[in-house]
């Protein structure tokens, strides 16, 4: 953070209590409002922390023709993955998913493992791995927008990502241990920040191609 408590140095001039489209606010695990603007509830010591969003490569997978996505948001899912404790923290992983041809699942995963900022390669790639982070309908997500596709894409392979949303899981799991407000975004809602964070060498390739 630079300046007040409220702005970004990956985007100087930000304000995180109304620069992003929807918040939630949280008291002992509980959502107790989602405002679109956080200012009146914004702690004068608050600490913020931004984290990478799977949602930063959906360009550069788009622009290979990999990744056809007509949602705005997409399918967000809790897992049966225990995440590491820290302190009163634990909860589960949530997953983002998207959906690829077989012969684009490759290419998908060499291309976001690039993009380290913004969770990097997948976690889980396939129906196996789907089964084993305990998600059982595709068409049921926790969160976002169920993925659009039809009997004929049963050959669609599913791919998982890390998402931003975990941290809300450990809040929620920590309840009453926390003491005070939390603010997180809604899920789906993003800070959109300054810094570019697309792969030199593929947009030398595209260029050139």
């Amino acid at each position: 953070m630079v300046g007040p408590n409220y702005e970004s140095r990956l985007a100087p001039g930000s304000d995180l209590r109304c620069d992003i489209p929807k918040y939630r606010v949280w008291h002992q695990g509980n959502i107790v409002d989602e405002p679109t603007d956080a200012t009146s509830v914004w702690p004068k010591d608050a600490v913020s922390f931004l984290l990478g969003c799977s949602f930063t490569f959906e360009n550069d997978l788009k622009r290979r023709g990999l990744l056809k996505k007509d949602t705005a948001s997409v399918p967000m899912y809790k897992t049966n993955l225990k995440n590491t404790p820290s302190g009163p923290f634990g909860g589960n992983l949530v997953v983002s998913m998207r959906l690829f041809n077989p012969e684009h699942v490759r290419d998908a995963i060499r291309i976001t493992e690039g993009h380290a900022l913004s969770h990097g390669g997948p976690v889980a790639v396939g129906h196996e791995d789907r089964e084993a982070l305990g998600i059982l309908d595709l068409s049921k997500p926790d969160y976002g927008e169920a993925p659009q596709y039809s009997a004929t894409d049963n050959h669609l392979v599913p791919l998982f990502w890390a998402c931003g949303v975990t941290p809300q899981s450990a809040i929620e799991e920590a309840g009453a241990r926390i003491d005070g407000v939390v603010i997180t975004h809604s899920p789906g809602c993003m800070f959109i920040t300054d810094v570019f964070a697309g792969l030199e060498e593929d947009e030398k390739n595209i260029n050139a191609s």
